[in-house]
């Protein structure tokens, strides 16, 4: 047995998985109905109507981005970060110290403000450099 450990910076927004799915009431079956107002279906006895968990238009869970702006998943407990990564492992394009200058985080801040913003998912507070190790 053994164990791995991963450091991961992210400056960006912490936000809930939750945040990126909506719930959207889907056809169950695909039965013609000549009934109404049951909740299941007399012919198959599925039910009629199901709810379905949505991702929000931006977000694209297959490429695991929001906007073109890679989702970086820390775990399900914290949730995940939106923003730009540094220092992962295995990343092609490492951001440096140097390149971390106060118009970058600006910019960056406004990127992502504008990206969430009109989603009602925008919380000054949650804008910072999240550090965190993951244990695997």
């Amino acid at each position: 047995m053994s164990t791995n450990y991963e450091a991961v910076t992210v400056i960006g927004v912490v936000l809930k998985e939750s945040d990126l799915y909506y719930d959207k009431n889907v056809r169950g079956c695909l039965c013609t109905l000549t009934q109404t107002g049951a909740n299941f279906c007399s012919e198959c006895g599925r039910p009629i109507w199901v709810t379905k968990k949505t991702p929000i238009t931006i977000y694209d869970p297959s490429q695991s981005t929001l906007d073109g702006t890679e989702v970086c998943p820390i775990n399900n407990v914290l949730g995940e970060f939106i923003g730009v990564g540094l220092f992962r492992k295995g990343d092609v394009n490492l951001i440096t110290f140097a390149e971390i200058t106060p118009d970058f985080l600006e910019r960056l801040k406004n990127t992502i403000r504008a990206m969430l913003l009109p989603l009602g998912l925008w919380s000054e507070n949650m804008f910072g450099v999240h550090t965190l190790l993951h244990i695997y």
